[in-house]
């Protein structure tokens, strides 16, 4: 039975799902996973490439930290996911 999905109003897009939905929707594929580590991987080697330089100190604070931002989201979808695999897994051996 499928529920449609009403966009909610407020200031950033969000919709109201079923708890089917949400988990059906945050299975990602394993390309899907492959393209985020990849993603990931590259981040971090930029992170860590990041270069110190005195004069421009805040710079660096700031990139490191839109980079580190960057990988936590990307980390977040993956565990989502594998979250959402675990539900469905254990819903189907019900």
């Amino acid at each position: 039975m499928s529920t449609s999905i009403r966009k909610l109003t407020n200031s950033f897009t969000s919709y109201q799902l079923t708890e089917d939905q949400q988990r059906v929707g945050a299975q990602l594929t394993p390309e899907n996973i492959y393209v985020i580590q990849n993603l990931i991987s590259d981040l971090a080697e930029e992170k860590l490439n990041l270069i110190f330089t005195p004069n421009e100190p805040m710079a660096f604070a700031l990139r490191n930290a839109e980079l580190q931002g960057q990988i936590d989201i990307l980390k977040m979808l993956v565990e989502v996911s594998a979250s959402a695999y675990l539900q469905q897994s254990h819903l189907d051996q019900e």
